[in-house]
């Protein structure tokens, strides 16, 4: 399964495990990426929403996509 993002005017697939839910979250709920947030998943994350059922990591996908500084597209 793929989770498709556009960058720069140029499509990308990412491949994930799997897609839960759609959630339509409301903004006044995001918040910074926590001091406790694993060094990996700070490094790739915007922020996070907390939920009842948990915390949702919210992907930078720039940041996803320069991993390593090689340029992705121009």
């Amino acid at each position: 399964m793929s989770v498709v993002v556009e960058r720069r005017g140029e499509l990308y697939s990412l491949a994930v495990g799997s897609v839960g839910e759609v959630l339509r979250l409301p903004a006044d709920k995001f918040e910074p990426n926590p001091a406790t947030l694993d060094p990996t998943w700070r490094q790739f994350a915007e922020g996070v929403y907390r939920l009842e059922e948990g915390v949702r990591v919210v992907i930078d996908d720039d940041s996803l996509l320069d991993y390593g500084g090689a340029p992705v597209a121009a």
